[in-house]
């Protein structure tokens, strides 16, 4: 089994010739997908094939009923683009849910410790 590397971001083909949204300088053929450390992505205000991993919602069966097992969905955080994936059966399915689940909780953790840095702190007064 081959095994993607997802790091900040998903993409998937946007065009009819099946060309990737190109994110740096080593992603020519869609398989690793690479990213910065830094809150902001310079020129990448994501386009229609791509879903930020960051602050995303991994749900299964919210927009369609899946009895097969086989599919589950990347909302992203501000409610406007999504992405439906669907494996070839349900033990796979819950292979690729794991894993992205799991590399988004890294990438959260990280996130929100990198946003934490940046607020004023507070202080406490009794």
């Amino acid at each position: 089994m081959e095994t993607i590397a997802c790091s900040a971001d998903l993409s998937w083909p946007t065009s009819q010739l099946g060309n990737l949204v190109p994110f740096g300088a080593n992603d020519t053929t869609g398989k690793n997908v690479t990213s910065t450390s830094s809150i902001e992505h310079p020129g990448r205000s994501g386009g229609p094939g791509v879903v930020p991993l960051r602050l995303t919602h991994l749900v299964r069966d919210l927009t369609l009923p899946d009895v097969t097992g086989c599919c589950f969905e990347l909302h992203s955080s501000d409610g406007r683009r999504s992405c439906l994936l669907r494996a070839p059966d349900a033990q796979e399915a819950r292979m690729w849910f794991d894993a992205i689940h799991s590399k988004m909780k890294i990438i959260n953790k990280s996130y929100l410790a990198e946003l934490n840095r940046l607020l004023p702190p507070t202080q406490v007064s009794q």
